[in-house]
This record gives structure tokens, sequence and C-alpha cells, in this order.
């Protein structure tokens, strides 16, 4: 696949990224999304990966959605803590 091509993917993929972690990042900042609801959104991620090693591209973006994404997950599950406000809000 041309290398243009690639990129203008990975792009896309990570403009959709951003967005739903901007909106879990709401959920939690208003105490509707337990820290169990980020560790669901975090692993959605990269369930539809193959296993490491079997794609390259797949590599690439998981070590891209590690050192991006980590981070903010990492947040996200401290505020969901301190938020959450239980099943009947």
């Amino acid at each position: 696949m041309d290398d243009e091509v690639v990129a203008a993917i990975t792009a896309m993929a990570l403009a959709g990224l951003t967005a739903g972690t901007n909106a879990m990042r709401v959920l939690v900042n208003r105490g509707l999304a337990s820290p169990e609801d980020v560790d669901d959104f975090a692993n959605s991620l990269t369930y539809h990966f193959s296993p490491p090693g079997e794609s390259a591209a797949q590599d690439y973006f998981r070590d891209v959605l590690e050192i991006r994404y980590s981070p903010v997950l990492a947040e996200l599950r401290e505020y969901a803590r301190k938020n959450w406000r239980g099943e009947s809000g």
C-alpha cells in the first residue's frame, strides 16, 4: 500500500480514537462512566488486532496507541474512580 494512503488511514483512525476518547472523558468528568467502563473502552481499542508479530501495520498502530493513549487512559481511570456516581447516579 502506498505510504500516503497508510498515512491518511492512520490519521483518520487516530482522529476517530481521539473523538471516542474525548467522549469518554466527558462521561468520566460527569461521573457517568465507571472505572470498568474505562477499562472496557481501553480494551476495545485493540480487541480486533491480530496477536503481536503477525502484522507489522497492527504492531505499529498498537505502539502508537501505547505511546499516545496509555497516559490518557490512566488519567481517565483515575478520574473515573474519583467521579463515579454509581449505578443510581
